[in-house]
């Protein structure tokens, strides 16, 4: 039946079906607003990071260092920053296949200090292990740009190659962040699988005199 003016009346029925659809997507559209936005505001989830160094062994990191990989400058075989000034510089000694391993610590420990102008003092070189790997380690202390590091240097026999890791901080973190040097390095592992991943690595000329490795 038409109504006195001649159009066909509503459907009540259909109208209340489409004010349903609408309202759902209504809710629909606020759920997604409310969840979106609070999955925007939530911290991301960090992953402890591991590193194949040289095709010998990986070395892991974890999440809380928030740390950065750079490409690597001065002939570091791996370099990574942190947002709380921790830095961590790997790199390799090479030349000394058949010299003798406390000689090659000794001179890395007389020369290679002679790249830092103003070094404030340095340590005595010390005899250490790392797990199962023999190595030598020292620290010194060093001014730069008005801002004091300090610099925890080791010497570790891998696989019967040689490798340094030079870990920079500034003096003032020292007793916060120098506790995380030995749990790195207890995560070193020899690699038993030839991974494709490679470090990018350049030449290495001689820095200063025998030694042939990174400078920070």
């Amino acid at each position: 039946m038409n109504s006195i003016y001649g159009e066909p009346k509503l459907n009540i029925k259909k109208v209340i079906i489409a004010l349903v659809i609408l309202f759902v997507i209504l809710i629909l559209s606020l759920i997604i607003f409310i969840f979106g936005r609070k999955n925007s505001n939530s911290p991301i989830i960090l992953k402890d990071k591991s590193f194949l160094i040289d095709n010998c062994f990986n070395i892991t990191f974890k999440k809380d260092l928030k740390i950065k990989e750079t490409i690597p400058s001065n002939n570091f075989l791996l370099e990574l920053h942190s947002e709380n000034d921790f830095n961590f510089y790997i790199s390799k000694i090479e030349g000394f296949d058949d010299a003798d391993f406390s000689k090659v610590a000794e001179s890395d420990y007389h020369y290679y200090p002679l790249n830092f102008e103003s070094i404030i003092e340095i340590s005595d070189l010390e005899e250490c292990t790392v797990k199962e790997f023999p190595g030598y380690k020292y620290n010194l202390k060093y001014l730069d740009s008005n801002t004091t590091y300090f610099l925890q240097v080791y010497i570790l026999k891998i696989n019967n190659l040689i490798y340094t890791f030079n870990i920079q901080i500034p003096a003032e973190s020292v007793e916060t962040m120098a506790q995380n040097i030995d749990p790195i390095l207890n995560t070193i592992e020899i690699s038993e699988s030839n991974s494709t991943h490679e470090i990018i690595r350049g030449h290495f000329p001689k820095i200063i005199k025998e030694i042939i490795r990174g400078q920070v």
